[in-house]
């Protein structure tokens, strides 16, 4: 069963979980890229239209499928009733995003950044080591 809650989960076998708020949307489509070059982001290899009978429990739009990991970043369209449909076109970040890439331009409007779909952060510690510390040593 999949996840109602907004946020991405990527699970052990192999399946990722999609999952937004959006209580204004009458159409979703979840848009995943294979180029790893931040500059050269400009179309989407794959594009889901969620299913508004499907893919929506109450305000949340949600998908579940194997082989995401093939996948780089990701964003969504929103498409409203509106008559302003002027940034139907715009992929725009996950609100929920655990990581965010760099910004790129893909065309439509200004700068945009996507969710990557790595488990962990690619950041390099260099020398140094990550402090672990206890959440309540914390500032």
């Amino acid at each position: 069963m999949e996840n109602l809650l907004p946020s991405l989960e990527l699970f052990p076998d192999g399946f990722s979980n999609f999952a937004v708020f959006s209580r204004h949307a009458e159409s979703v489509v979840l848009c995943l890229y294979d180029n790893d070059d931040d500059t050269g982001v400009e179309k989407p290899a794959l594009e889901i239209d969620l299913d508004p009978y499907v893919n929506r429990s109450g305000d949340i739009w949600h998908i579940s499928f194997e082989s995401a990991r093939n996948f780089v970043r990701y964003g969504y369209r929103f498409r409203g009733a509106s008559e302003d449909n002027s940034y139907a076109e715009c992929v725009v970040l996950d609100p929920y995003a655990r990581i965010v890439g760099d910004s790129f331009q893909n065309g439509v409007g200004s700068a945009r950044n996507l969710g990557l779909l790595k488990k962990e952060p690619a950041f390099d510690w260099g020398d140094d080591y990550h402090p672990n510390l206890e959440m309540e040593k914390l500032v």
